[in-house]
C-alpha cells in the first residue's frame, strides 16, 4: 500500500451530532447537587439513535424521536440517559429494541475555569482509546464500548446556565495514513451489484440476528451486560445468492475464512442519511462508527495492510420487535408478522477498503521523559471527534434553562440550593430529608411566630401549622414579616390564616402551611361564665391536643406567661419536642423542655415553669397599655427566633433528639467548631452543642447557656400534673384554668413543698433567736 494517497480515494465520515432534552440537564443538575457534589469523576451515561425513514427525518415535529434530522445523525439524551447502571435499563431497551444504545461518560467540572483549562485532547484520548487497548475479555463487551460519546460540562446551578461540549471519540491514524478505498473499486450502491433476492435476503438475515440477540438478552439478562439494542457490527457471508449475517467475533471470522467457500465481508449499521442521487461520482460520507470499526479490525484482527470488503448497511427504517413474537411458534402467521418487520434498503454501500496497519495509529509519544517506564511507551493513540458548535466551529455550546422552567420549579430549586451546598463541604451529614418531613406547630403568629416561620423556610421545613386567635392590625406589618397593610383592612384578617398564606406565596405551593384560629386556655382565665363559651373552649382544647399529637416539634411563641402552661403540659404528656422562646424589653430566652427521665446520674431537663415557686395566674389584670403590648427592641425577635430554630435543627441531628444531654455549665466563653471533638461527650450534634437554655441580653451583648434540672413540684411538667391530666383530661384543664392557683399547687405538691420550706425557715429562725439570746447573756 502506498504511503501517499489520492485525496479522491480517501474515505469521508459523517460525524454524529447531539440532541439533548432539557430533562437530561435537570436530572444531571440533581445528580450534581445531591450526589456528585465536588466529585469530578466521569459518570456513566447512555444515549441512543434510531433508523428513521426519509419522511420522518425531514419532519419538523419537535416531539419526534428522530436520529437523522437535517442530514445529521443525532445521539439523543433525556432523563433516562443517567440510568445506565439501573437494573431496569435492560428491560427498557428490550422493549424499545428499534433503537441503539451508545455508552457515554459525562464529566461535570466544578468551575467555569476548570472547563476552560481542561485538556480536551487528553480527555478525549484518555476515555476514547481504552476499548481498543483492552487485552482479553469478552469481545462483545469491547464492541459495546467501541461506539461511545463524551460530555464535558459546567453547570451553574444558581442561574441554570450550562456550557457543554460533546465528543464522539474516533481513533485517527497518523498523517499520510488515512483510511482509503481501492481506486479500482470505488464504493458502489449494493442494489447495483446485488440482485433483489440478495438484498431481501440481507435484510431478512439482519432481522434474524436482531431477533436472536434480543431473545438471548432476555433469557440471560442476569448473566450478560445490559442489552444495547440493534446490532452495530456483524459479519456477512455470501455464497452464490445466499446471504448470512453473524454476530461479529474473531472466531466466526476465522471459521468462515478457513472454510474458503464464503465471501466474508464486515457489516455495520449506518444511520447516515443517503444522498438523493443514485449515481455517486465520489464516495459519500460513511457513518462515524466506521472509523473505530476499521481501527478495531487493524489492531484486534491484525488485518492491517489488507483489502477488506465492508458493507455500509442502511435500512430505511428499523421497526420495533414485539416481545410476544419471540416465543410465537413458527407458522404461516408468525412468518408473515416477521416479514412485516423487514425494511426496504435505504442506500447501502459496498466498500473495498485498505485497512491501515496497527502501527499507523501509533503517533510518536509527546513525552520525553527519561523514566525507565518510557521504553514501554514509545507511541500514543490519538482521538478526534469534538462536536462543532452552532457556528460550525470547534467549541462548546451554551444553554440557559431558565426560560424552559416553571416559576414553581425555579422556586423549589432555589430554596434547596443553599441547603444542598452545605452538604458538599461544611456538614456532609446534614439530613435534609428529615428536616423537610418534620411537622412543626407554631403557637403564636405574632412577631416571634413570623420570624420563626421564615427561618424554618430557610432550613427547608415544608410542613408548618400556625395557631393564633388574633387579627392583623396596622401596628403589625412593620414588626411581623408575614403581613402587609392589605391584611389589616376591613378589621384585619386572622393572623394564623394570613401568615400561612404568606408562607405559600413566599416559598411556593410545595409548602404545606395552614392556619388555625383558636384561643389557648390559660390558668386564671375563667371560661365557665356561659355554656357557649365553655363549649368553645372545650373544642379549642380538643383541636390543640390533635395538633400536638400530629406534630413533631412545637414552638411556644405566645405573648403571656400563663398561655404557655397548657402547651408545656401537652408536650410532656405526648412526648413532643418543645422549643420555648420569650422576649423581654432587651433580653430574650430560648429553651427546650425536657421529656423523659434520663439515667440516675442525669436528671430530666426543666421546662419554662420549673424555676417558679408559684402557680401561673392571670398576668393581664390591671395593666397599662405599655404593659399589655409586647414592648421589645425591634431586633430582639429575629435573634430569639433564629436561635430557637437552630436549636431544633441541632436536636433533630442528635441520636437522642429532644433528650440529648445538655452541656455542663462553663465558667468561660468558648467557641465551638463542628467536627473538632464534636462527639466526645455526646452533648453535641454535627451542628454544634445543644444547650438547655440560651439567655441573651442586648444591653450587655452577652449570652448564657445555663442548664436547669426539672423541678419535682413543677405546675406544668411534674409527674403528678401529667398523671392528673392523663386521668381526667378536659376536667383537669378546666379546674386548672377556672379555679384559683391553689389547685395546681396542691396537685403538683408545690403547696406541701412551700409549707415544708416555711416550717424549716421558721425552725431556722427560732434557732437563730436562741443563739442571739445566748450571746446577750
Amino acid at each position: 500500500m502506498s504511503t501517499t494517497k489520492n485525496n479522491n480515494n480517501l474515505l469521508k465520515f459523517h460525524p454524529f451530532s447531539s440532541t439533548v432534552e432539557p430533562s437530561f440537564w435537570l436530572s444531571l443538575s440533581k445528580l450534581k447537587l445531591h450526589s456528585l457534589k465536588l466529585n469530578e469523576d466521569p459518570v456513566p451515561i447512555q444515549g441512543s439513535f434510531s433508523i428513521t425513514p426519509p419522511t420522518i427525518r425531514n419532519s419538523k415535529d419537535s416531539g419526534s424521536n428522530n436520529s437523522s434530522v437535517g442530514g445529521l445523525v443525532r445521539i439523543r439524551l433525556d432523563q433516562s440517559s443517567l440510568s445506565s447502571l439501573d437494573t431496569n435499563a435492560t428491560k427498557d431497551c428490550t422493549i424499545q429494541n428499534e433503537v441503539r444504545i451508545l455508552p457515554g461518560k459525562v464529566l461535570v467540572v466544578n468551575t467555569k475555569e476548570g472547563f476552560k483549562q481542561c485538556d480536551k485532547n487528553e480527555f478525549i484520548s484518555t476515555h476514547g482509546v481504552p476499548p481498543l487497548q483492552e487485552e482479553g475479555g469478552e469481545e462483545e463487551a469491547v464492541l459495546a464500548k467501541l461506539a461511545s460519546f463524551l460530555v464535558l460540562t459546567y453547570m451553574n446551578l444558581k442561574d441554570h446556565s450550562i456550557v457543554y461540549w460533546f465528543a464522539f471519540p474516533a481513533l485517527t491514524p497518523k498523517s499520510g495514513k488515512a483510511i482509503s478505498y481501492i481506486s479500482q473499486q470505488p464504493p458502489q450502491l449494493l442494489q447495483q451489484i446485488w440482485s433483489q433476492g440478495q438484498m431481501e435476503n440481507l435484510h431478512e438475515e439482519y432481522h434474524k440476528l436482531r431477533m436472536l440477540q434480543l431473545q438471548t438478552a432476555i433469557q440471560e439478562k442476569e448473566k450478560k451486560a445490559a442489552y444495547k439494542g440493534c446490532p452495530l457490527y456483524f459479519i456477512i457471508a455470501s455464497q452464490e445468492d445466499k446471504i448470512q449475517c453473524h454476530a461479529l467475533s474473531y472466531q466466526t471470522f476465522v471459521n468462515l475464512t478457513n472454510e474458503g467457500n464464503h465471501n466474508v465481508m464486515f457489516g455495520f449499521l449506518d444511520a447516515t442519511p443517503s444522498s438523493s442521487s443514485s449515481q455517486q461520482q465520489q464516495a459519500p460520507p460513511m457513518g462515524w462508527i466506521l472509523r473505530n470499526y476499521i481501527a478495531y479490525l487493524s489492531i484486534k484482527y491484525k488485518l492491517g495492510g489488507m483489502n477488506v470488503q465492508i458493507v455500509s448497511f442502511k435500512p430505511k427504517m428499523l421497526r420495533r420487535i414485539p416481545l410476544d413474537l419471540l416465543n410465537e411458534k413458527e407458522n404461516e402467521s408468525a412468518t408473515l408478522k416477521k416479514k412485516e418487520l423487514y425494511s426496504e434498503d435505504g442506500g447501502s454501500f459496498l466498500l473495498n477498503v485498505t485497512v491501515p496497519h496497527a502501527n499507523d495509529y501509533q503517533w510518536p509519544s509527546a513525552s520525553n521523559t527519561t523514566d525507565t517506564t518510557a521504553t514501554t511507551k514509545q507511541h500514543a493513540y490519538k482521538c478526534v471527534g469534538w462536536e462543532l458548535n452552532a457556528r460550525s466551529k470547534p467549541g462548546p455550546r451554551f444553554l440557559n434553562l431558565t426560560p424552559l422552567l416553571s416559576p414553581t420549579h425555579l422556586a423549589v430549586q432555589a430554596m434547596d440550593l443553599n441547603l444542598r451546598l452545605m452538604k458538599w463541604r461544611m456538614i456532609p451529614s446534614l439530613n435534609l430529608d428529615k428536616l423537610s418531613s418534620t411537622k412543626t406547630l407554631l403557637l403564636g403568629a405574632g412577631t416571634l411566630g413570623c420570624a420563626v416561620a421564615r427561618t424554618l423556610l430557610g432550613w427547608g421545613i415544608k410542613n408548618i401549622t400556625l395557631v393564633d386567635n388574633g387579627k392583623v392590625s396596622y401596628s403589625n406589618p412593620a414588626r411581623q414579616s408575614l403581613f402587609t397593610l392589605a391584611d389589616c383592612e376591613n378589621g384585619g384578617k386572622d393572623k394564623a390564616n394570613a401568615a400561612a398564606l404568606a408562607l405559600q406565596q413566599i416559598a411556593g405551593p410545595t409548602i404545606q402551611s395552614s392556619g388555625v384560629n383558636l384561643t389557648i386556655p390559660m390558668p386564671g382565665h375563667d371560661f365557665t361564665s356561659t355554656p357557649d363559651e365553655e363549649a368553645t373552649v372545650q373544642k379549642d382544647i380538643e383541636t390543640l391536643v390533635n395538633l400536638v399529637e400530629q406534630s413533631d416539634v412545637i414552638f411556644l411563641l405566645t405573648d403571656t406567661r400563663e398561655s404557655r402552661w397548657l402547651p408545656a403540659l401537652l408536650a410532656r404528656s405526648y412526648s413532643k419536642m418543645l422549643i420555648n422562646a420569650a422576649l423581654g424589653f432587651d433580653s430574650w430566652l430560648v429553651m427546650r423542655h425536657g421529656l423523659s427521665t434520663c439515667t440516675s446520674t442525669k436528671s430530666r431537663l426543666g421546662c419554662y415553669f420549673c424555676s417558679d415557686i408559684v402557680a401561673p395566674e392571670n398576668s393581664m389584670k390591671d395593666r397599662t397599655l405599655d404593659q399589655q403590648c409586647t414592648v421589645t427592641r425591634p431586633g430582639l425577635a429575629n435573634i430569639a427566633a433564629s436561635m430557637a430554630v437552630e436549636l431544633m435543627v441541632s436536636l433533630l441531628h442528635h441520636e437522642d433528639g429532644v433528650d440529648a444531654p445538655a452541656p455542663a455549665p462553663s465558667t468561660t466563653s468558648t467557641s465551638y467548631s463542628p467536627g473538632i471533638g464534636a462527639q466526645n461527650d455526646n452533648v453535641s450534634s454535627p451542628l454544634g452543642i445543644m444547650p438547655h437554655q440560651i439567655r441573651g441580653s442586648l444591653t450587655s451583648y452577652t449570652l448564657m447557656t445555663p442548664t436547669i434540672p426539672a423541678f419535682q413540684c413543677c405546675t406544668a411538667c411534674s409527674d403528678a400534673v401529667v398523671d392528673a391530666y392523663k386521668k381526667d383530661g378536659y376536667e383537669f384543664v378546666k379546674k386548672a384554668c377556672c379555679s384559683d392557683s391553689t389547685f395546681l399547687k396542691d396537685v403538683s405538691g408545690l403547696s406541701a413543698f412551700q409549707e415544708e420550706a416555711a416550717a424549716k425557715m421558721e425552725a431556722f429562725m427560732e434557732e437563730e433567736d436562741d443563739w442571739d439570746l445566748e450571746d446577750e447573756e
